[in-house]
């Protein structure tokens, strides 16, 4: 699967965030200047001007419109993987910014990304960042349209509602320890709707999926494995580094272990080797000792008789059994 599938991953930004991520696009901060290893600008998508910079630009977007009170968050910084067996060309680089773009507009009512950047300075050629506030049209009761308002959850939730629905609510059971299901005084199940962050995140990546093979017609595109917990579970540049290289140690450390395990087990077969030709050495060299005596033994009974072999016959036995 590796190489032929991508994702999505979103977040969002509140105004120090929002200028943090200006800066790192500008590479004035620590992050960005590590990780850029090639003198190549970025492709940017800017609708509102190419002199622009990201807070520029959000603020060229958010002019005239309206938003509910409360909440620090301005804007959604989305990332969009596309798969690495996508060959990296001029007309791929430019084709992977547009179907971002158009992705996150098509999701969000049409009218949401504001900024979009394809890093092509850095190892990773594949992602593309997109910075977004959807936009929709609030209107009265009468069906008037009245003005434009933002909303940062307002599309994702409908996105989850229409794929998942709802379901059973669950709770932990003091009881048990383990999350049942609900039940009203009346017996019946307690729903809940399917709108969370969590339900969010499979939709987006479940239509990017889709997108990746139908728009772009990746046909060989497949699908990530679904996430289990809640942990973020995408790593920074200089983390996928760190653990690129923790993974290299592990291999290389597995790799000695099974080369010095290889090493004993001959190390082994070569002194039981040793071993059974020692005891076979010592065995001939008894056995040749045996018919040395006995044949000594002989001749001597031949020449001094009965009488005097039986008084030789100790010393004999004694040479025998003590070859050594």
């Amino acid at each position: 699967m590796k190489g032929k599938s991508g994702s999505v991953r979103m977040k969002s930004l509140d105004a120090s965030g929002l200028a943090a991520m200006g800066r790192h696009e500008k590479r004035l901060d620590y992050a960005g200047s590590k990780r850029a290893i090639r003198d190549v600008p970025p492709l940017v998508y800017s609708p509102y001007g190419e002199g622009l910079d990201l807070e520029q630009s959000y603020a060229a977007h958010v002019e005239g419109t309206k938003r509910n009170k409360g909440g620090r968050a301005l804007a959604r910084h989305g990332f969009l993987q596309f798969p690495t067996d996508l060959p990296v060309t001029p007309e791929n680089e430019q084709r992977m910014l547009g179907e971002a773009v158009a992705f996150i507009n098509a999701t969000h009512g049409g009218r949401a990304v504001f900024r979009a950047r394809l890093d092509r300075d850095e190892a990773g050629r594949h992602g593309v960042d997109v910075f977004f506030v959807p936009k929709y049209e609030k209107t009265t009761r009468r069906g008037k349209v009245v003005e434009d308002w933002i909303s940062l959850s307002k599309f994702g939730k409908e996105l989850a509602l229409e794929r998942f629905g709802e379901r059973q609510k669950k709770a932990k059971s003091p009881e048990s320890g383990l999350f049942e299901p609900v039940f009203d005084k009346a017996g019946k199940p307690v729903m809940e709707r399917c709108d969370s962050p969590v339900f969010q995140g499979r939709a987006l990546q479940d239509l990017w999926t889709e997108h990746l093979r139908d728009r772009m017609g990746l046909e060989w595109v497949e699908r990530g494995k679904a996430k289990v917990g809640r942990d973020q579970d995408r790593l920074e540049p200089e983390e996928y580094k760190v653990a690129q290289e923790r993974g290299k140690l592990e291999s290389a450390k597995a790799d000695l272990v099974r080369e010095m395990e290889a090493r004993e087990a001959v190390l082994v077969a070569r002194e039981a080797a040793v071993s059974a030709e020692h005891a076979k050495a010592v065995k001939a060299h008894k056995d040749a000792a045996e018919i040395k005596a006995r044949n000594k033994a002989h001749r001597m009974a031949l020449h001094v008789g009965m009488d005097g072999f039986l008084l030789w016959l100790p010393s004999v036995m004694q040479e025998f059994s003590d070859p050594y």
